[in-house]
């Protein structure tokens, strides 16, 4: 009977460890966010700049991005 309780005791030390790789996963997925926005708002900013959008349609986009974000 002692060995079958001793066999799952690997999975006490698995839990905290899942919780531990859960948080890290979630911070870096907030963080990652943040980067795609700024990506696009630099693709927005070179395409105004570009002339692939006049300034009403770049205002537009802008305020999206930044209001969903």
């Amino acid at each position: 009977m002692h060995t079958f309780g001793m066999g799952w005791m690997w999975l006490w030390w698995l839990l905290p460890l899942l919780i531990i790789a859960a948080v890290f996963y979630l911070a870096a997925a907030g963080r990652d966010n943040g980067r795609r926005r700024s990506r696009a708002l630099e693709l927005l900013d070179e395409r105004l700049a570009r002339g692939e959008i006049d300034i009403g349609t770049y205002e537009k986009l802008k305020a999206e991005l930044t209001e969903n974000g």
